[in-house]
C-alpha cells in the first residue's frame, strides 16, 4: 500500500481524536470531537475520507460533541494490519506514529499535522522579558508517542 500526505495527515487525526472499532465482524472509524470548535475541521475530514478512502463519512451531532463514523472492513484491516495503529480499549496509551511512516519526512509532517489538529493547542504565555511567549503544546496519553 502507498501511504500518501493526506493518508498520512488521516493517521494523525485516527492517533489523537480517532478510533478504529473492530469486533464481532463489525469494522468502524470515528473520530469524535467538540460542537463548537470543530465543525468547520470535521468538514475537512470528510473531505479528506471522501478523496483517499472513497467513502461517504456521516457527520453526527448531538449534545456538546460531533463526531464522524465511517463503516469499512477494508479501511480498518489496512489501518491495523498493514499500517499498525492500535484499536479498541488501551488504543491512546499504546498508541504511536507508524514505523511505515517515519522513512518519510513528508509522511511524519502530515501526521503531526493531524496530531497538532486534534491534540495540539497554540497559546500564549508569559516569560522573563516578554508578555506573550508563542507557546505549542500536545497532549498524549502514550508515553511511546510523547518520546
Amino acid at each position: 500500500m502507498e501511504i500518501n500526505n493526506n493518508w498520512a495527515e488521516l493517521i494523525g487525526i485516527i492517533i489523537g481524536d480517532g478510533n478504529i472499532y473492530r469486533k464481532n465482524n463489525k469494522y468502524r472509524i470515528g473520530f469524535v470531537g467538540n460542537i463548537t470548535k470543530d465543525k468547520l475541521y470535521f468538514e475537512h475530514i470528510k473531505t479528506l475520507i471522501k478523496k483517499e478512502w472513497e467513502k461517504d463519512a456521516r457527520i453526527f451531532i448531538g449534545g456538546r460533541g460531533i463526531r464522524i463514523v465511517v463503516n469499512s472492513k477494508k479501511i480498518c484491516q489496512l489501518l491495523i494490519e498493514e499500517i499498525g495503529l492500535p484499536y479498541g480499549k488501551g488504543k491512546s496509551e499504546k498508541v504511536t506514529i507508524p514505523k511505515v511512516i517515519l522513512n518519510d519526512w513528508n509522511l511524519v509532517k502530515n501526521t503531526i499535522r493531524g496530531i497538532v489538529d486534534t491534540d495540539g493547542s497554540v497559546f500564549a504565555v508569559r516569560k522573563r522579558g516578554v508578555d506573550k511567549y508563542p507557546s505549542i503544546e500536545i497532549t498524549t496519553n502514550s508515553i511511546n508517542l510523547a518520546m
